[in-house]
């Protein structure tokens, strides 16, 4: 819903209350759980702020909450231009993974599978530009993600059209965007499939003929009325101020799964 002061609010509620349970697990799912909303809206920063908590009440057994934690982090400090912490927590988030049990493997909300792992590590590996390793996991991910799972993979074919990015095929990267997104209904181009498109836009050279032609298509999306408007100013590329405004809004979108 786009509503950040209010999940911070019912975030701060859930810590507190999973804090007094005297549950470390379920106090660090929760903080690890909050990451994810400066992390999905675009504010690294605080999400790597965040991230240093959740790791540190989940302790080094091998559990489902210190995973997610260990993963989410990895994200958070990719985002945040901190590589080297992000692949400490890469490191960390696989050794847990290698040892969990079963049962913590299950899928259920509270538990952390072998797909949830490697949708984190798509983007963690893509953001920092090891395009190897976001393959291998992209490819796993697709796989163990179920058909009906649309806008999961919508943001693995954006991860990997990022890849091609990084290995300097920005024309693929734009074709391959551009036809993920196209293949979605409209109510799914919003939210979190709408700023990770735009981010990866953002990237590529205002000069270059493709950027163009993907920037005609983003900029037809709908923006403050999408229903996730995150109240930002819409900004425009400073090199080329004649382009039209590009919303930024990053949110949770419509049935995606909070992995």
């Amino acid at each position: 819903m786009g509503s950040r002061r209010e999940s911070r609010a019912w975030f701060a509620t859930a810590a507190r209350a999973a804090a007094e349970s005297g549950d470390p697990q379920l106090h660090a799912w929760v903080l690890a759980r909050e990451v994810m909303v400066p992390l999905n809206y675009g504010a690294p920063k605080a999400a790597a702020g965040l991230a240093e908590q959740a790791p540190r009440v989940a302790g080094t057994r091998p559990t489902a909450a210190a995973t997610l934690a260990a993963a989410v982090a990895a994200r958070a400090y990719a985002l945040n231009h901190q590589p080297e912490q992000a692949r400490a927590a890469l490191k960390a988030a696989d050794a847990l993974m290698g040892r969990l049990s079963e049962g913590e493997r299950s899928d259920t909300w509270l538990t952390y599978g072998e797909q949830k792992h490697r949708v984190h590590l798509s983007h963690a590996f893509t953001t920092l530009g090891d395009t190897r390793l976001a393959h291998v996991s992209q490819e796993h991910a697709r796989e163990q993600s179920a058909p009906t799972s649309t806008v999961t993979h919508t943001l693995l074919n954006i991860d990997a059209a990022a890849r091609s990015h990084h290995d300097g095929d920005t024309e693929q990267a734009c074709r391959r965007t551009v036809a993920a997104l196209t293949a979605l209904p409209a109510d799914y181009c919003t939210g979190l499939v709408r700023g990770r498109a735009l981010d990866l836009y953002e990237a590529i050279p205002p000069s270059t003929t493709t950027s163009t032609l993907y920037g005609n298509y983003a900029t037809s999306w709908p923006t403050e009325n999408d229903g996730f408007h995150s109240g930002r100013a819409r900004p425009v590329r400073r090199s080329d101020s004649s382009r039209p405004p590009r919303a930024r809004s990053i949110g949770a979108a419509v049935g995606y799964p909070m992995v």
